[in-house]
């Protein structure tokens, strides 16, 4: 989702190694998704849809390995899983580790979740690299407010 415009995309790119092993990044095919309920089953469809695009059809996808975030609508058993061999992402993993596990934190207080707080945010050990995620982010913000991206050789993911 993109957190300036509240707009959902999917985007599918496509890794691979030439005979020098070089490693190659290139997105193929990026579509705004109108849909809000971003259910395992539309986006599994939308996915197939965006790989038809290309004249990649079912009878392919079990040469395909999918990476992607680890939420439900991704990696749901009437997903993408289903059709396609899947893994999760190690950058969402470490992203949200870093975001959640070590920085964000909420209490339950009378069966009601509290507003996060970042627990470790004071110890000094810790604050040059929240300071170096929050510049980051507002780089990136930065770059799709102003519509920098479109001027970059590689995009922000």
């Amino acid at each position: 989702m993109d957190v300036i415009k509240k707009n959902s995309y999917m985007s599918i790119t496509i890794h691979y190694i030439d005979e020098m092993f070089n490693l190659y990044a290139r997105t193929l095919h990026v579509k705004p998704i109108e849909e809000a309920n971003h259910t395992t089953e539309m986006v599994l469809e939308e996915f197939s849809k965006g790989l038809a695009v290309f004249k990649v059809m079912a009878d392919m996808y079990q040469q395909i390995i999918v990476v992607s975030n680890s939420s439900s609508n991704c990696c749901g058993a009437n997903g993408i899983p289903l059709a396609f061999y899947w893994l999760a992402c190690l950058d969402h993993k470490l992203a949200t580790m870093l975001t959640t596990v070590v920085n964000k934190t909420t209490k339950m207080e009378n069966g009601v979740k509290r507003k996060p707080f970042y627990r470790y945010k004071d110890v000094q050990h810790m604050l040059p690299l929240f300071m170096l995620i929050d510049a980051c982010k507002k780089l990136v913000e930065y770059c799709k407010c102003a519509n920098l991206q479109s001027q970059l050789s590689k995009t922000l993911k």
